[in-house]
C-alpha cells in the first residue's frame, strides 16, 4: 500500500468519525440523563418517603385509613406525572438527533420536512416551558417540606424530658383531619415519631435532589430546542447564501 492510500484511508476514517460526532445531540443527551436521572431518584424516594408519612399518620397520630388514602393518590399521581415527563424526554432526545448534523440535512433541509420539524420544535419548546414551571412549583414544595421536617428534627432534639410534642405550635390546627389531636404526651411514641422524622432526611434530600435535576434538565432542553429551531427556521436562508457565495467565487476564479 502506497503511502498516499495510506493516508487517504486515514483522512476518510477521520472525516467519518467526525460526522458521526456532529450528528450526535450531546446537549440532549446531558438533559436527558438529568431528567431521567432525576425521575428515578425522584420516584424511588418518594415512595419511600411517603410510606413512611403514612405510618407516621397511622402510627402516631391514630388516622383512619380513609382519612390518609389521599398519600396513596398523591404519590401515585406524582410518580405518574414523573413518568410521562420521562417518556417525553425520550421524544426530545430523538427529536434532537433528527435536527442535528448531517440528519438534519437528510430530513429536515426543506418543504413539508422542515415545516414539521420547525412545527414540532415550537411545540417541545412549549411543552417544556410548562414542565419546568410545574417542577419549578415541586421542587419548591419539596424544600417547604424538608424545612418542616428541620423543625419538627429540632423539636425532638430539643425537647425535655417527659414533656409532650405539640404540632399546634407549627400551624397545624387540631381538629383538621377528622378530630385528629396533633399532641403526643407517650414517650415510646414520641421516640418512634422522632425515629420516623430522622429516618425521612435521606427520602427528603433525594426527593429534593431528584426535582431539582427535572428543574436543570428542562432547563438545559429549553436552550437546545430553541437552538435547533433557530437552525431548522434559517435552514433555507443558510443554503441559499452559501448557493450565492459559492456562486460568486466561481465566477471570480
Amino acid at each position: 500500500m502506497s503511502y498516499a492510500g495510506s493516508i487517504g484511508k486515514e483522512s476518510d476514517v477521520s472525516g467519518g468519525c467526525n460526522n458521526c460526532c456532529r450528528s450526535i445531540p450531546f446537549a440532549s443527551i446531558f438533559a436527558t440523563i438529568l431528567v431521567v436521572g432525576g425521575v428515578v431518584v425522584f420516584s424511588l424516594y418518594l415512595y419511600d418517603g411517603m410510606q413512611t408519612v403514612k405510618v407516621i399518620m397511622s402510627d402516631h397520630f391514630l388516622m383512619s385509613a380513609d382519612t390518609i388514602q389521599w398519600v396513596d393518590q398523591l404519590r401515585t399521581g406524582l410518580i405518574a406525572v414523573a413518568a410521562v415527563m420521562a417518556f417525553c424526554a425520550l421524544l426530545k432526545l430523538l427529536f434532537g438527533f433528527m435536527v442535528t448534523g448531517r440528519t438534519r440535512e437528510d430530513c429536515c433541509r426543506r418543504g413539508c420536512p422542515n415545516a414539521c420539524g420547525k412545527f414540532m420544535g415550537g411545540l417541545f419548546i412549549l411543552l417544556t416551558w410548562l414542565f419546568h414551571i410545574v417542577w419549578l412549583a415541586v421542587t419548591c414544595c419539596a424544600a417547604v417540606l424538608l424545612l418542616a421536617q428541620m423543625m419538627m428534627s429540632s423539636m425532638c432534639d430539643l425537647r425535655e424530658p417527659g414533656s409532650c410534642l405539640d404540632l399546634t405550635n407549627y400551624g397545624i390546627e387540631t381538629g383538621s383531619f377528622n378530630g385528629t389531636t396533633y399532641k403526643i404526651c407517650d414517650q415510646d411514641t414520641i421516640l418512634a415519631f422522632c425515629d420516623d422524622v430522622d429516618y425521612m432526611w435521606v427520602p427528603g434530600i433525594g426527593i429534593l435532589a431528584g426535582a431539582a435535576a427535572i428543574v436543570l434538565g428542562f432547563l438545559h432542553y429549553m436552550g437546545t430546542l430553541t437552538a435547533n429551531y433557530v437552525y431548522l427556521k434559517k435552514e433555507e436562508w443558510f443554503e441559499e447564501n452559501y448557493n450565492q457565495d459559492m456562486a460568486m467565487m466561481h465566477m471570480k476564479a
